[in-house]
């Protein structure tokens, strides 16, 4: 019998009130449920015609929703509908839950006229990606699989919560709710992403992801995603809505999996330092924790996660071929701290900046209150200090005229820089602190070709949406140096960089690097540890090897490949070496076929995860001991990346901009670097100089004799690695087991 609004009591405690929704499975009432003091529910009664499997198909849901509920509670999740009861109701089931007075953002989009302002967007989607943060981090291993308009829902103060995970995949329960082979994942069909709609095969948080990505795309568009052009920017709808947010929906949307953020603790961390309209910072409600920021294996630009390989390899598919090899040893060069005791003191106030740049650069004498009155002194300023030629840029520099014309300047806009990468948060704030500058952070995860189109977008824009400075992987900087892109400028130190790291006319330079390792999880390995790829096919590490991505997709495996190929006689261009080494690791059952990250490590799944020095003794960190981590950089071969910093050809802010070259070049920024692991490019002249204190020097491996592969080499890698890793080591690499 179906339920009728009447006064009837159900099951002795619920009164029902009125039918608030209905939908293909069945219909939802408002109820008052007695026994608690009268306290509001929600009732949802599946259809009265289901057939009998598709009615136990209907329990089966509801008893999972209620787990899962009660699982979420226990870690005080936030920002998820609380699910109380499912209970046996006249041959069918009932379903109880927490109502939820101001509906659902179908609703709310109808009641907006179609879309929402940028900043409720934000703060709607914070929400649901702070629920989502709890049950991806959850020893469940939770994928919801059903992210939609209509499972967002409103309390009587409008705060957004997440409901409905009766389709949700645990970890080691089927990857369907029903279990029958052959059929796709569930879930509706306009938010679910590629790989949910296709394959049967276990999901990874970045199907949630897509559709958080397609649910924002809709709420700033008024738009469907799926009903618009792939990657369409949702400021081609509405071009209010900042850069920052078009990249972020671009990364969340992406077609590949391993080209979005990786779960939604990555999103929330890149939405909550992207750029947003000016005093609308987004909302955080319910009882979330703090951010997730981490880093499992690759760096979160583009995430899946981007290594530095990955952006190489995307240049060089556009063509480009450069070579690189980084010298270890290197001469001394002038330090940026020794310039600086030179240096006259810098003006403090843009008056004093505008006043000491423009009688240097036009012989007028400007007084100060002249200078704060008009914008154009200012303006003019910074003109005249950004016209100094490159030839001799780095003995020209005086350093006391830069700062008093950057603190003219008041700030500037970076992009692509996340705190945990490198040390960057660190970097940025030391910054800051120095020189009193705002620092605009945006969209930190971006990738390298993001951060050009940044600039591209951005040419006329004199606002904080304008990058004033680049960090790209470096086939990416001849590259925006053949676009016009980036500025020329020599930093002070200019001697002591590498030449073959950098722009002989100073348009971009190397800034760090790492190499490939091996992260051993000391609980699980308690022998010796691997020193050499040839030490992993020993009996002792039976079970224990992985990669920190798949090999016909990630690049980050594919260097791997390339650097056992090296190891065993091979070269980077032919990597046959490699894959018979994965083979053979394989077939001796010491490889593990999942994409290692640090939860895998922790858990003693993949004790050995090969992945970048730099995020490997990171993630040891991160553990503090729990479980002993050990990082050893194997020492038969080593295969290392470059990233290198510009200066946008459009910077509203170049003073600012080269003070922050200069800053990143001394020792103070090289140093900052390698306190986040980060070998600096500067490192052979800092140890030179006996500039490195010990105790940060004694944190960083041997990265001796390095390999630096050229973009051709990687091309040709991967072609050989992404089309004969089937045929040769014949592993199927899933996401997580």
């Amino acid at each position: 019998m179906a339920i009728v609004a009447s006064t009837t009591i159900l099951n002795g405690k619920y009164k029902v009130i009125r039918e608030i929704g209905q939908g293909g499975m069945g219909r939802v009432w408002l109820a008052e449920e007695l026994v608690f003091g009268s306290r509001p529910v929600a009732l949802k009664e599946p259809r009265t015609d289901l057939p009998p499997a598709e009615l136990d198909e209907v329990k089966q849901r509801y008893a999972q929703e209620v787990q899962i509920n009660l699982a979420l509670q226990k870690v005080e999740a936030p920002n998820v509908v609380p699910v109380y009861t499912v209970e046996p109701f006249d041959g069918s089931w009932l379903l109880s839950m927490a109502f939820m007075p101001n509906g659902d953002l179908v609703q709310l989009l109808v009641q907006a006229g179609g879309r929402l302002p940028v900043d409720r967007a934000v703060e709607i989607t914070t929400a649901i990606l702070q629920a989502l943060r709890a049950a991806h981090e959850h020893p469940l291993e939770i994928v919801h699989r059903d992210v939609k308009p209509s499972n967002i829902l409103f309390d009587g103060n409008n705060r957004p919560y997440l409901a409905d995970f009766g389709l949700a995949q645990l970890s080691g329960v089927s990857s369907r709710s029903q279990g029958q082979a052959g059929r796709p994942h569930p879930g509706t069909p306009a938010y679910m992403a590629p790989e949910q709609a296709n394959s049967t095969a276990y999901l990874t948080p970045a199907a949630d992801i897509y559709a958080v990505g397609c649910v924002l795309f809709e709420m700033l568009t008024g738009s469907k995603y799926k009903r618009v052009r792939p990657g369409t920017k949702p400021s081609s709808i509405q071009p209010e809505i900042p850069a920052g947010i078009d990249m972020l929906v671009g990364k969340a949307t992406a077609a590949d999996p391993f080209d979005r953020y990786e779960d939604a603790g990555d999103m929330l961390s890149a939405l909550k330092r992207t750029d947003k309209p000016a005093q609308a910072p987004p909302a955080a409600p319910g009882t979330a924790g703090g951010g997730h920021g981490s880093t499992h294996g690759e760096r979160k630009r583009g995430s899946s996660l981007r290594t530095w390989a990955m952006l190489i390899v995307l240049l060089a598919l556009a063509g480009s071929a450069y070579w690189l090899f980084v010298r270890l040893q290197g001469s001394a060069g002038p330090s940026l701290a020794a310039a600086s005791a030179t240096a006259p003191a810098a003006a403090t106030t843009a008056a004093e900046a505008a006043a000491a740049v423009a009688s240097e650069a036009t012989a007028t004498k400007a007084t100060a209150t002249e200078a704060t009155a008009t914008k154009t002194t200012v303006a003019e300023a910074t003109a005249a200090a950004a016209t100094t030629s490159t030839d001799d840029a780095a003995a020209s520099v005086d350093l006391g005229k830069l700062v008093a014309a950057a603190k003219a300047e008041g700030e500037l806009t970076t992009i692509a820089l996340p705190h945990d990468w490198c040390n960057y948060g660190e970097v940025i704030e030391g910054f800051k602190s120095k020189y009193g500058l705002t620092v605009n952070e945006l969209n930190p995860d971006a990738g390298s070709g993001d951060e050009l189109e940044a600039i591209k977008a951005n040419k006329d824009n004199k606002g904080p949406q304008a990058p004033d400075v680049i960090d790209v992987g470096f086939a990416f900087g001849p590259q925006s140096k053949d676009e016009g892109l980036i500025q020329p400028y020599k930093v002070s130190t200019w001697d002591s960089i590498p030449d073959e790291v950098k722009d002989p006319d100073g348009y971009w330079y190397g800034d760090y690097y790492g190499v490939m390792s091996f992260m051993v999880n000391k609980d699980v390995v308690t022998g010796d540890n691997p020193q050499t790829w040839a030490d992993l096919l020993k009996d002792e590490y039976a079970a224990s090897v992985a990669l920190s991505g798949d090999p016909r997709t990630s690049n980050q495996a594919i260097l791997a490949v390339q650097n056992a190929s090296l190891a065993n006689g091979g070269t980077l261009e032919d990597p046959s070496a490699g894959l018979k080494f994965f083979a053979d690791l394989n077939s001796k059952g010491n490889y593990v076929p999942v994409i290692a990250n640090n939860a895998l490590v922790a858990r003693g799944e993949t004790p050995i995860r090969v992945t970048w020095d730099y995020n490997a003794l990171a993630g040891a960190d991160s553990f503090e001991g729990n479980p002993p981590v050990e990082v050893v950089v194997p020492t038969d071969s080593r295969i290392a990346g470059v990233y290198v910093q510009a200066i946008s050809a459009f910077a509203p802010h170049p003073n600012a901009a080269k003070l922050w070259m200069e800053y990143l070049y001394s020792d103070e920024g090289q140093l900052l670097w390698m306190k986040g692991y980060c070998h600096p490019i500067r490192e052979a002249d800092l140890r030179a100089r006996n500039a490195v204190p010990e105790e940060l020097a004694a944190k960083l491996p041997d990265v001796s004799g390095a390999v630096f592969p050229t973009v051709d080499q990687l091309v040709k890698g991967k072609e050989v690695i992404t089309s004969q890793w089937d045929s040769v080591v014949g592993v199927e690499v899933k996401a997580q087991d």
